[in-house]
């Protein structure tokens, strides 16, 4: 019965991020935290998020920005290299306080920050940050959206060059908590199918939306974001 929560759990958030490119990641990690021990949680998440956004970048291509997206990749691995091999943990409550003020942050300064993904510099900071969010606290979600609130990227390319960008950001952290976290599986296989699977299932809604409803969505889910990583960080 266990399984088969975690495997619809899957499906949802994997859909969720196929719409607004966001939500799903943290959806998922807070649902398996509360479930699992750490170490589970940690690698499981790190799979199933990089089928779902590896199949979300495949799916979405010929819109990923490339230079900024391997700009971001290549600072993900450094800071993988880096803090894995370091093996750093600060506590993961200072690092989901640390999300939550970073989402609302970019949400503040926006238009003022110059936080511009589409930079060079800017995608590789994201990458650096991100990763080591990912390896820490198993989640980046609200730091990287807050480098895509100033972007000036169409809804596609936003969903797809975050996808590409995540699914080294998770590869990253597999590589750190698998040995640990991936005991059993048949549900880590589930669950990645059922990630491939809602990721189908949700890019339908993308395609019917408008920039402008898709922004509007966009800044109110990087608020629930921000609002939801610091609750999180209060509650420890």
């Amino acid at each position: 019965m266990h399984d088969l929560l975690w495997i619809s759990l899957s499906f949802a958030a994997a859909a969720l991020s196929a719409t607004f490119g966001m939500a799903g990641g943290l959806l998922l990690l807070l649902g398996l935290g509360a479930g699992m021990p750490v170490a589970a949680a940690m690698g499981l998440h790190g799979l199933t998020q990089a089928s779902a956004n590896g199949a979300r970048a495949a799916l979405l291509s010929r819109h990923i920005a490339w230079g900024p997206a391997l700009a971001c990749a290549a600072g993900a691995l450094l800071s993988g290299a880096v803090v894995g091999g370091l093996d750093l943990q600060p506590p993961p409550r200072l690092v989901w306080a640390a999300c939550g003020a970073s989402a609302l942050l970019g949400l503040a300064l926006e238009g003022r920050a110059g936080l511009r993904f589409e930079r060079p510099r800017v995608a590789l900071l994201a990458g650096l940050v991100t990763a080591a969010a990912q390896i820490t606290a198993g989640v980046a979600g609200p730091l990287l959206d807050a480098f895509f609130v100033d972007a000036q990227l169409d809804r596609r390319a936003v969903v797809a060059t975050k996808a590409l960008t995540q699914v080294v950001a998770h590869l990253v952290k597999l590589g750190v908590w698998a040995p640990l976290g991936l005991a059993e599986p048949r549900l880590a296989a589930g669950m990645a199918l059922a990630a491939v699977a809602g990721t189908f299932a949700g890019r339908g809604l993308l395609g019917r939306m408008s920039e402008a409803g898709f922004r509007r969505a966009t800044r109110g889910l990087v608020l629930a974001l921000g609002l939801a990583s610091l609750l999180r960080a209060a509650l420890g």
